[in-house]
């Protein structure tokens, strides 16, 4: 009888415009996924906002929850040198900042 895997699960959070890095932890996570998942008894997965799309309840709080749940948060964040991104105070005034201000004390409050 096989045993059931552990899951580990990671909230990506990121302002837009990074989708290309945001598809690569996915990718990532497949790799891990067909590579290692059975030898380690673990399995990775990748949540992201626009997953809970749809979802009954308030958006934010919904996003709050798993960002709560999740055992690896990645909060990616633009290169502010290079124009394709938004401005310093634009990320600041971003969901992305508020993620991770929301973990660092949900962690450090527990």
């Amino acid at each position: 009888m096989g045993t059931s895997k552990t899951e580990l699960k990671i909230f990506v959070a990121s302002p837009s415009g990074l989708d290309e890095e945001r598809d690569a932890v996915s990718k990532i996570a497949e790799r891990m996924n067909q590579s290692i998942s059975d030898s380690l008894d673990v399995i990775v997965r990748v949540e992201k906002w626009e997953h809970l799309i749809g979802s009954a309840g308030r958006p934010q709080a919904l996003i709050n929850k798993f960002v709560e749940d999740c055992d690896v948060f990645i909060g990616l964040i633009p290169d502010l040198n290079s124009r394709r991104y938004l401005s310093s105070s634009q990320v600041s005034n971003t969901p992305t900042l508020r993620y991770i201000t929301h973990t660092s004390l949900s962690m450090s409050f527990g």
